[in-house]
C-alpha cells in the first residue's frame, strides 16, 4: 500500500497538529481544502482536541472565528471534565489505601501526567483503578459505600454467575451517583489473560509513583506502561490517533534499550503490537523505528497485515469492525487472533459462558452447567435471529 494516499485535508492537518505538537513546535503547515467543520469532528473522533488547542495557542494561528470558538468550548469542557476525574483519583485512591487494598491507575490523567507530564493532555471517558482480583469484591463494597453505584447488574446475580464473570471479563462499572463519574475498576488490565499476561503483583511492584495534584498515586511503570498502551492500540486497531500520538509522546520521554525491551516484550507475547506501534509511529510521524525492530519485522510476515489494516483504519479507508453481527464479529476476531501467537491466547477468545447468557436465560445454581451447553445457540439466535448485539 502506498502510504500518504488517500488522505483527507482534514486528516493531514489533524496529523500535522499532533506532530507539530510531538515535536513541541510552534508553527504548523495545513493543507489546503479544509472543510472545518469535518475537520473538528474528526479531532474529536480521534481525540487528539487537545494538541490541536494547543497548536493553536502556541503558534497564534487564525483560524475561522466559530471554527476556534468551538474548539475552545469543548476543550474547556473536557477540561473541567479531567480536573472533576483528578479530584476522584484522589478520593478514591484515599478510599482504597485507608481499607489497605492495593491498587494502581491507568489510563486517564494518570497517565497523561506520565506521558505528557500535564493530567489535561489526555481527554478520558472514565477512570481505570485496577486492583488485585482477591480484593474486588471488598473495593466494591467500599466505593458503593462512598457514593459509587455499581451498575450492569453484576450485584444481582448468583454467586455462580459471579464467578464465571469475573474469570472471564476484567471490569466493572461505578458511577458516582451525585457527580455521575464512571468509574471501571478492573481487576487485569485485559479480559483475555493472555493478551498481556501481566499479574497484578507484578504492575505492582514496578508501578511508578506519579502525583497528582497534592497526592501520589501508583501508576505503571515505563516499560510496562509502553507496553499497555501498544496491546491496547492494537486491540482497537489504533483507528483513533491518541493512541499513536501517546506511544510517540512515551518514546521520546524515556529511554528504552530496544533489544532488552524486545526481548520481554517477546517474553510477555506482546512482541507484535509492540512492532506494529512503531512501524506506525514512523509512517504516521516519522519516528525512526529501532534496528532490532526493523529485524524481527523483517522475520515476522503476520507483521506487515497488522500494520496495513492498522494504517487502513486510521485513514478511515476500513471501518473497524466491532462486535456487532456475525460477520463483523468474525472479522475483529481474525485480527485479535493475529495479535499473539501463543494457543492459550487464541483459545482464550471462546468463552463457555457469556454475561448476556444470564440475562437472556436465567437458570438456577443447579443448573449452571447448562450456560455452557447452551452458549451455542445463544450464539447463533443472537447473532442470526434476534437483531445484532453482543456475543
Amino acid at each position: 500500500m502506498e502510504r500518504g494516499s488517500g488522505i483527507s485535508p482534514e486528516l493531514k492537518a489533524l496529523m500535522a497538529f499532533c506532530k507539530a505538537y510531538l515535536n513541541d513546535k510552534h508553527r504548523v503547515m495545513l493543507p489546503a481544502g479544509i472543510h472545518w467543520a469535518k475537520f473538528i469532528q474528526l479531532a474529536q473522533k480521534h481525540r487528539v482536541l487537545f494538541p490541536v488547542h494547543q497548536i493553536v495557542q502556541r503558534s497564534g494561528l487564525v483560524l475561522p472565528p466559530e471554527v476556534d470558538a468551538e474548539i475552545r468550548k469543548i476543550n474547556k469542557a473536557l477540561t473541567v471534565k479531567a480536573l472533576k476525574h483528578t479530584s476522584h483519583i484522589i478520593a478514591i485512591s484515599k478510599i482504597l489505601e485507608e481499607q489497605h487494598i492495593p491498587h494502581l491507575f491507568i489510563k486517564g490523567p494518570v497517565a497523561a501526567q506520565q506521558i505528557y507530564n500535564d493530567p489535561f493532555a489526555k481527554h478520558s471517558r472514565d477512570i481505570d483503578v485496577v486492583v488485585d482480583p482477591s480484593q474486588i469484591h471488598p473495593a466494591l463494597k467500599t466505593l458503593q459505600k462512598k457514593g459509587y453505584q455499581l451498575i450492569g447488574g453484576f450485584d444481582q446475580f448468583s454467586p455462580k454467575q459471579q464467578q464465571a464473570f469475573l474469570s472471564f471479563q476484567n471490569q466493572l462499572v461505578l458511577v458516582h451517583t451525585r457527580e455521575k463519574v464512571q468509574v471501571e475498576i478492573h481487576w487485569r488490565l485485559f479480559s483475555n489473560r493472555y493478551l498481556f499476561p501481566l499479574s497484578f503483583q507484578e504492575t505492582l511492584v514496578g508501578a511508578e509513583q506519579i502525583r497528582i495534584g497534592p497526592k501520589e498515586v501508583n501508576g505503571l511503570s515505563g516499560k510496562y506502561l509502553l507496553f499497555y498502551l501498544c496491546t491496547h492500540g492494537a486491540k482497537h486497531h489504533w483507528s483513533q490517533l491518541y493512541l499513536l500520538t501517546e506511544v510517540v509522546r512515551l518514546l521520546r520521554s524515556m529511554a528504552f534499550n530496544w533489544k532488552e525491551t524486545l526481548a520481554k516484550a517477546m517474553e510477555l507475547g506482546v512482541e507484535r503490537p509492540l512492532v506494529q506501534a512503531l512501524l506506525l509511529a514512523e509512517i504516521c510521524f516519522q519516528e525512526e523505528t529501532p534496528p532490532a525492530v526493523k529485524e524481527y519485522a523483517a522475520r515476522d510476515k503476520t507483521i506487515c497485515k497488522l500494520v496495513d489494516l492498522a494504517y487502513k483504519a486510521i485513514l478511515g479507508q476500513i471501518e473497524v469492525p466491532v462486535d456487532h453481527g456475525a460477520r463483523n464479529y468474525l472479522k475483529a476476531l481474525a485480527y485479535r487472533l493475529w495479535l499473539r501467537k501463543d494457543l492459550r491466547y487464541k483459545v482464550g477468545y471462546w468463552q463457555p459462558v457469556s454475561v448476556n447468557d444470564f440475562r437472556l436465560v436465567k437458570l438456577p445454581e443447579s443448573l449452571f452447567f447448562l450456560y455452557a451447553w447452551l452458549r451455542p445457540f445463544f450464539w447463533c439466535w443472537r447473532y442470526f435471529i434476534k437483531s445484532p448485539g453482543h456475543a
